[in-house]
């Protein structure tokens, strides 16, 4: 019964364990380059991953960064048994690009390098072997997410059209803020169902603000669009918060009869 009782105890700690394990085998999670003997390889950039290359003392191996890319720092953990140089190249239709050529002096020796850029940053293990890797790069999938939500949203932005005929509009609301906060609002007015909410000129040079409706006694988060530097509410609100730390503006609605 004990046995039983110390297998079932076992297990759980296993089970339990696994769990725990697994998330850290992602964060040191090494891109290995060695199916790529003597050969330029693209690894698909991930900010926790460490990418394995290969040298060797009479070759040099070029590690490319993103074009526009700029060093800001890099470290090594063995900079007397390798030669790392870097380089510019400055293309006459597009950005320039920084690449690192690195050799090591010596058969069967490793190190790993640190590269901090303005975009992230680089970790790799350097292999000294009989064969090398002749150009290292890597694909950004996430950048180029990141860059197809943006062209989305300019166009998007484009085509969104901002109410500009005063007399359908009604602008009777109240803004209330204790500062004259970057973003707070110069101006707050509803059109045919939709709030408009114009943020100050300067808000690009603070923290974007959150909105919030309030329900009864209750803050409650509201779907909302920022568009040509109008926050763009698919309803109308009897009052409504944007909050940013510990700074607050409040937005009420004036009782109306001809309200719509």
């Amino acid at each position: 019964m004990r046995q039983q009782s110390l297998k079932k105890l076992v297990c759980s700690l296993i089970v339990f364990c696994s769990f725990i394990i697994l998330p850290l085998a992602h964060a040191e999670q090494i891109q290995d380059a060695a199916s790529f003997q003597d050969k330029d390889i693209q690894f698909v950039y991930d900010q926790d991953d460490i990418y394995k290359v290969y040298t060797t003392p009479e070759r040099l191996t070029e590690v490319r960064l993103q074009p526009g890319e700029t060093i800001r720092a890099m470290f090594g953990g063995d900079t007397s048994s390798w030669l790392v140089e870097q380089a510019l190249t400055t293309n006459d239709n597009g950005p320039t690009q920084y690449s690192l050529f690195i050799k090591p002096t010596a058969d069967n020796i490793n190190t790993n390098v640190i590269i901090s850029t303005d975009r992230r940053t680089y970790r790799l293990m350097l292999c000294s072997a009989n064969w090398y890797n002749g150009i290292i790069q890597w694909s950004y999938p996430k950048d180029e997410q990141i860059a197809r939500q943006r062209a989305l949203a300019r166009l998007e932005d484009e085509i969104t059209i901002i109410p500009t005929d005063i007399t359908k509009m009604n602008r009777n609301y109240k803004i209330k803020a204790k500062k004259n906060y970057l973003w707070k609002p110069v101006n707050v007015y509803d059109y045919e169902g939709k709030t408009y909410i114009k943020l100050g000129p300067k808000t690009e040079q603070s923290s974007m603000p959150v909105l919030f409706v309030k329900e009864g006694k209750n803050l409650q988060l509201v779907n909302y669009r920022i568009r040509q530097g109008y926050f763009i509410v698919d309803r109308i609100c009897n009052e409504l918060e944007l909050v940013s730390g510990k700074d607050v503006v409040i937005i009420k609605a004036v009782p109306d009869e001809k309200r719509r």
